[in-house]
C-alpha cells in the first residue's frame, strides 16, 4: 500500500463521524453548564460563554486525537481480518468444490425441469387421438431428443437416486402411452395420471430436501400404488429403462 493511500485511510477514519462528536459535546456541554448554575440559583459568570466553546472544541478535539492514534491499528486489524479469510479459503479447496458442485446441481435440476416438461406434453397429447396426430406425429423426432436429454441430465444426477427412479418412472409411462398411441390406443384415463404424477415430481426437482420433498414422494408413491407400482420396485423390476424404449415412441 502506498503512503498517499495509507494517508488517506488514516485520515478518513479519524474524520469520520466527526461531525456528529462536535455535535454531541455541545448538545451535552451547553445545558448542563446552563442547569448547574440554574440550580444553584445563581447567576452564570461572564464570560463563560467562551470557555464552554474552547471546552467544546477541546473535547472535539480529544476525541478526534483518540481517533487519529487508534486508526492504524483499526485499518491493520480490519486487513489482517481480510487475510485471514482468504487463507481459509486457500486452506479449504473442498468448501469451493462444494460450493461449485452445489451450483452445478441446481443448475442441472433447472435443465431437467425444463427438458422434462418438453417432453411430457406428447405424452399428455398423445391420449387424445386428434392432438396426437396434430402435434406429436409431426414433431417425432423433437420429441426423442427431449427425451434423451432428459435421460443424459438424469445420469448426471445419480447421486439423487430417488429423483432418479420418480423421473424415470414417469418417463417410462410417458413412453407406454405414446407407444400405445402409436399403435391406435387411445386412453384419455393416462393423461390425467401423468398430469398428477409431473406435478409432484416437478415439485421433488425443485425441493431436493425438507418437507416439500418428503410430500413429493409420498404423493408420487400413492398415484403409483393404484396401478400396482412403487418406486420401492422399480430399480430391481424387469421394466426398461426410458432409453431402452425410445424407439417405441415413434409413430
Amino acid at each position: 500500500m502506498d503512503a498517499v493511500r495509507y494517508i488517506t485511510l488514516v485520515l478518513g477514519r479519524t474524520f469520520q463521524r466527526s461531525v456528529s462528536i462536535t455535535d454531541r459535546a455541545s448538545i451535552l456541554l451547553g445545558p448542563a453548564i446552563t442547569a448547574y448554575f440554574w440550580l444553584r440559583g445563581g447567576p452564570m459568570p461572564s464570560g463563560l460563554d467562551g470557555l464552554v466553546a474552547v471546552g467544546i472544541l477541546l473535547t472535539a478535539g480529544g476525541a478526534l486525537l483518540l481517533r487519529l492514534l487508534a486508526a492504524p491499528y483499526l485499518i491493520w486489524k480490519e486487513d489482517q481480518a481480510s487475510a485471514r479469510e482468504l487463507l481459509e479459503r486457500l486452506d479449504h479447496p473442498k468448501r469451493q468444490q462444494h460450493v461449485e458442485m452445489s451450483k452445478y446441481g441446481v443448475e442441472l435440476r433447472k435443465k431437467l425441469s425444463k427438458r422434462l416438461a418438453e417432453f411430457i406434453k406428447y405424452a399428455q397429447l398423445s391420449s387424445n387421438e386428434e392432438l396426437y396426430k396434430r402435434f406429436v406425429v409431426p414433431n417425432a423426432s423433437k420429441m426423442l431428443r427431449k427425451q434423451e436429454q432428459v435421460n443424459n441430465i438424469l445420469w448426471q444426477l445419480g447421486h439423487d437416486v430417488m429423483l432418479r427412479l420418480a423421473c424415470w418412472n414417469l418417463i417410462t409411462y410417458c413412453t407406454e402411452t405414446i407407444s400405445m398411441s402409436a399403435k391406435g390406443n387411445f386412453d384419455a384415463a393416462r393423461a390425467d395420471r401423468i398430469r398428477k404424477q409431473s406435478r409432484y415430481t416437478m415439485s421433488l426437482i425443485h425441493n431436493p430436501t425438507g418437507d416439500e420433498h418428503a410430500m413429493a414422494l409420498a404423493n408420487i408413491e400413492t398415484i403409483l400404488s393404484r396401478d400396482g407400482e412403487s418406486l420401492f420396485k422399480f430399480e430391481g423390476s424387469p421394466r426398461r429403462l426410458p432409453a431402452d424404449t425410445a424407439k417405441e415412441t415413434q409413430p
